[in-house]
């Protein structure tokens, strides 16, 4: 489990995942939030975890990330 403010959390109420839930991203920003929307509750989703389980470096997801916020 992360430390608290660092886990995956789902939204209340989320829809199930389908296929077409981020092909409005560029494609880099639709792997990186389709990665993190498959992990569990709770998940570590810091830039340098998400670094090390992905092709994309810590500036390339940390920018990815403020996009969607």
């Amino acid at each position: 489990m992360a430390n608290p403010g660092y886990g995956k959390r789902s939204a209340p109420d989320q829809r199930p995942r389908t296929g077409a839930d981020f092909t409005h991203l560029i494609p880099r920003d639709a792997a990186i939030a389709s990665y993190i929307d498959s992990l569990r509750d709770g998940a570590d989703i810091s830039v340098k975890t998400l670094a090390k389980a992905l092709p994309y470096g810590q500036c390339a997801i940390r920018t990815t990330l403020n996009r969607l916020q």
